[in-house]
């Protein structure tokens, strides 16, 4: 287990840039290759940028023109991302055998920015942005520590709330989805190619966990009224790996199983946080919702097309 880490700490200069600038170009020409031969291939999407940027945003998806757009990571978040993941690196070299510190660093950073990047991906694929626009806002910024949105997707603020995390979630579900079966777009861990699925989805789930909890931290520790807590986010992540896993033909218990040991063996040995089964159940319950307000919400009329080619 490592020390607790702080918003400061996160926020700090990360111990070497050199690595960081590395795994920024590295990430940059991932995503543009995974655009050019995904994205853009599945769905009716004109133009989709991708850059890292020395700004102090996090991570900000906007509309730039007709079917044109642009995600950004900010220096700010990707620094973050690099310190969480150098701070976890001793604790993962356990479980990822003959990778030095440099390399778990690497493969850290890589996932969860790979996570964080889909998560984006999807708020373009599925008309969030849109969606977003009709509401009075042109781009979207996915972190702040701030309690209430710039902008309200109703009147009430409660059912804004539901609007705004139904919203994330479908968001989460492509991210945790996709991110298995494409993290090769992004993967130089030779360890990684070697393991079978239900090492891979161990794994899996102990980066998403690190993924969530960190934007969790980013918030400062704050409800940021859009996004539910980092374990109900996990909780709910189970209903696409389950689905993953039946796409796959993997043993959809198994699969789960280990997913939900990765989930714990990052919150709870690794990073030291207290885990309940509470948000488990909430998030079940929550689930049990999500289609409802996501009707009520009416996302479906900004669906980006998918395209066959």
């Amino acid at each position: 287990m490592i020390s607790p880490i702080t918003f400061d700490f996160l926020m700090g200069p990360p111990n070497d840039l050199v690595l960081l600038d590395e795994l920024e170009c590295h990430l940059a020409k991932s995503a543009e290759k995974f655009i050019d031969e995904v994205v853009k291939k599945g769905f009716a999407i004109e133009s989709l940028d991708f850059e890292c940027s020395y700004s102090p945003i996090l991570a900000r998806a906007k509309i730039t023109g007709k079917s044109t757009y642009k995600i950004t990571f900010g220096r700010t978040l990707t620094g973050a991302i690099f310190n969480l993941a150098s701070s976890i690196a001793p604790c993962l070299q356990k479980e990822m055998t003959g990778c030095s510190e440099s390399e778990t660093i690497g493969y850290t950073f890589n996932y969860i920015s790979w996570l964080i990047l889909l998560h984006e991906v999807a708020h373009v694929t599925h008309g969030h942005l849109e969606y977003i626009k009709s509401n009075g806002s042109n781009d979207y910024h996915e972190v702040n520590n701030q309690r209430t949105p710039l902008i309200h997707l109703h009147t009430d603020q409660e059912e804004s709330k539901r609007f705004w995390r139904a919203l994330e979630s479908e968001a989460d579900a492509y991210a945790i989805n996709a991110s298995v079966v494409t993290f090769r777009y992004i993967n130089t861990n030779v360890w990684w190619n070697q393991l079978k699925p239900q090492a891979i989805m161990h794994h899996h789930g102990a980066m998403a966990s690190a993924a969530f909890h960190l934007m969790h931290m980013l918030a400062n520790g704050h409800d940021d009224f859009r996004h539910p807590a980092a374990n109900i986010r996990l909780g709910i992540s189970l209903a696409s790996i389950e689905t993953l896993a039946k796409r796959m033909k993997w043993t959809v218990a198994g699969t789960v199983e280990e997913a939900i040991k990765g989930h714990y063996l990052m919150a709870s040995d690794i990073l030291g946080l207290h885990v309940s089964i509470t948000p488990k159940l909430e998030a079940a319950c929550y689930m049990l919702t999500l289609d409802d307000v996501i009707n009520r919400a009416g996302f479906s009329q900004f669906r980006i097309p998918i395209q066959l080619s």
